[in-house]
């Protein structure tokens, strides 16, 4: 199950000043700050026996956020415009878990499970500037430098630049190790006690810092002639990233008999600084593992492009451009306890291992029939081809690992990652009616080469690791339909009424290939691909302009969470629906009421593998009431 409070204040001031005929300047500042606590409760079940491989995770968490942000303008008449943004945005969790994993050695009718106890402290914090600016060379201008090029009037220039940084600290999560005791059959607890071992407290220290810098420029020049016009642009893009992530893991715990009574007491007295201090008890610090989650990353993105929109006539119009990219990206290990010798890897092998370079062109090409009076008062028929590219996140890249913060599943990185290559086909007709209604039908299919798709890399009974790997290829074949309807046509009174939505059906499979070997499925689905999604939606606008209210339902299919290997099946995430309510009231130009309800149908978030359930989370019924001020 999950329980949510949270409150949210948030202040916001603007304005706009005109500096004489030609100039105007204006800002925007704002300042956010909420918390608030989650509590969840995660049932969990091994596929292979789920009466007796249970378990049971109790997560509490407390989360402060804080967003404040300056936002400057300043323009010249209609042709030139400059902005400066600044983003600070700071959040931090204060969580608290508490694990009890039954498994083949100590099942659930046992009585005698694993116990953790987890405390995690996290704050992560973001700024971000950013400079932009628009301009055009219109009558205006170029009267000002004593120009007349009719055919400049609306030549453009865009330029962009944005510099981030971005930190995260974790000064201590510490993870307590014991044996609880439960009545056979049942979670009702007897007693615990705390494991003789020297890795009983496993501590983790983590710094990540994160730099990324981009910037670039686009230029369009239009022309116009008797019969058709096009549209040139053309522009360059530059984007860096480096990242440094740093780990510390320390084990503490004792194996002397003489501290064996002591093990039975609860955690604060067992690791008190007096438990720990006395000699006698024999308690013992030591590095954990080769610490190898620590990594120094980075990678770089330079590209250019060019493309042209050709307007024939009233009826067609030809779009087609390509994007040249040099691209190049290292992740490393690094060991920061390494005082003698290198911190990194001296091996050739490593080092090319950890490098991967790539010069690329991505061509586009979309060709648009148009017409009117064909079912609906404009149609339009388009047919496109594109290829792309998706490349891995840097901590993708090494071996660290990161938790997904949906599934709570450990996902380690590969340094063999290579980006995937994506070919897209499509077909799009759409109708737009003269009361506003539209009706669109797409055909769509996807060609992947490698693929990043995750693979299970520990078969754990209590709660597997999953590892992304490259697989051979990937095909989607899907069809997408989606719409908007007034219900003003059937009843008066139901003039303020509309009905829209999405329906998305796939057909998706992925050759697993020779780089996963071990992988239980040579095919399957790719994870995250659902065989249908579904978003219907009943919306109301109030004439007088004071009510808005919506009642909306999703549902998605099937999708794959992680594959399994060695045999152990795939696990499947099943079809989750539901059912949100949300209603504004404007009873002036300044205030504002917003009431959210989500999750109506209060259905679990469950994963399913070889027929059990081995996962089972409420998301629980969530309400919120907004109130905005505007001055």
């Amino acid at each position: 199950s999950q329980t949510a409070t949270s409150s949210t204040d948030y202040l916001a001031y603007g304005d706009l000043f005109l500096l004489g005929d030609d100039w105007e300047a204006g800002f925007l500042s704002g300042l956010s700050y909420s918390n608030g606590w989650r509590n969840t409760d995660l049932e969990l079940s091994g596929f292979s026996d789920p009466l007796e491989l249970q378990g049971r995770q109790q997560k509490s968490t407390y989360s402060v956020n804080i967003v404040a942000n300056l936002n400057t303008e300043v323009r010249w008449r209609d042709d030139h415009q400059v902005e400066a943004n600044y983003f600070f945005i700071r959040n931090t969790d204060d969580e608290a878990t508490m694990l009890d994993q039954f498994s083949s050695n100590r099942p659930f009718t046992s009585g005698l499970a694993d116990r953790l106890y987890t405390v995690r402290f996290e704050e992560r914090e973001m700024e971000t500037l950013q400079f932009s600016g628009s301009h055009s060379f219109g009558v205006d201008s170029q009267d000002l430098i004593g120009l007349d090029w009719g055919w400049a009037e609306e030549f453009a220039v865009d330029w962009y630049y944005s510099d981030s940084n971005a930190r995260t600290s974790i000064p201590n999560a510490t993870t307590w190790s014991a044996s609880s005791e439960f009545t056979p059959g049942t979670f009702d607890l007897v007693g615990q006690r705390i494991n003789a071992s020297v890795q009983a407290a496993d501590h983790r220290f983590t710094d990540l810092d994160d730099h990324v810098l981009s910037y670039g420029w686009q230029a369009t020049l239009p022309l116009y002639f008797d019969f058709w016009d096009i549209r040139f642009t053309g522009g360059y893009d530059h984007v860096t990233k480096d990242r440094t992530y740093n780990q510390l893991q320390l084990g503490l715990g004792t194996t002397a008999l003489a501290a064996s009574a002591l093990l039975n007491g609860p955690l604060e007295d067992v690791f008190s600084d007096a438990s720990i201090a006395n000699p006698v008890n024999g308690f013992i610090i030591n590095v954990s593992g080769s610490n190898a989650e620590s990594y120094i990353a980075a990678s770089k993105l330079d590209a250019v492009f060019g493309k042209f929109d050709l307007h024939l006539g009233e009826h067609w119009r030809i779009a087609a451009g390509v994007r040249a990219e040099t691209y190049a990206q290292v992740g490393l290990s690094w060991d920061p306890l390494a005082y003698r010798g290198s911190q990194i890897s001296t091996d050739p092998a490593v080092l090319q291992n950890s490098v991967f370079t790539d010069d690329s062109l991505y061509p586009s090409l979309a060709l648009t029939y148009m017409l009117t009076d064909f079912w609906a008062q404009d149609f339009q028929l388009r047919a496109g081809y594109g290829e792309t590219t998706v490349r891995p996140d840097l901590r993708e890249i090494t071996p660290s690992s990161y938790i997904d913060p949906v599934t709570d599943v450990v996902v380690f990185g590969n340094a063999s990652l290579v980006p995937s290559k994506i070919k897209n086909y499509d077909i799009r007709a759409e109708w737009f009616f003269s009361t506003g209604d539209n009706f669109t039908l797409s055909l769509f299919e996807k060609s992947i080469a490698d693929p990043i798709e995750i693979f299970e890399f520990s078969e754990n009974e209590a709660r597997p690791s999953t590892r992304l790997i490259n697989a051979e290829s990937a095909n989607i074949r899907g069809v997408e339909i989606e719409g908007l309807h007034g219900l003003g046509n059937y009843a008066d009174f139901l003039d303020a009424f509309f009905v829209s939505g999405n329906l998305t059906m796939l057909d998706n499979e992925i050759v697993v290939g020779a780089r996963a070997p071990t992988a239980t499925s040579a095919t399957r689905p790719l994870a995250g691909a659902s065989d249908y999604v579904i978003n219907l939606q009943l919306g109301f606008d109030s004439f007088d302009g004071y009510h808005s209210a919506a009642i909306a339902f999703n549902q998605f299919g099937e999708r794959l969470t992680f594959a399994g290997r060695n045999g152990a099946p795939d696990a499947f995430e099943q079809p989750f629906s539901s059912l949100d309510l949300l209603y504004s009231f404007y009873p002036s130009d300044s205030l504002t009421l917003k009431l959210k309800l989500q999750n109506l149908l209060d259905e679990q978030v469950e994963i399913e593998r070889g027929g059990a359930i081995v996962s089972s989370q409420e998301v629980g019924v969530n309400a919120s009431l907004g109130v905005q001020w505007r001055f």
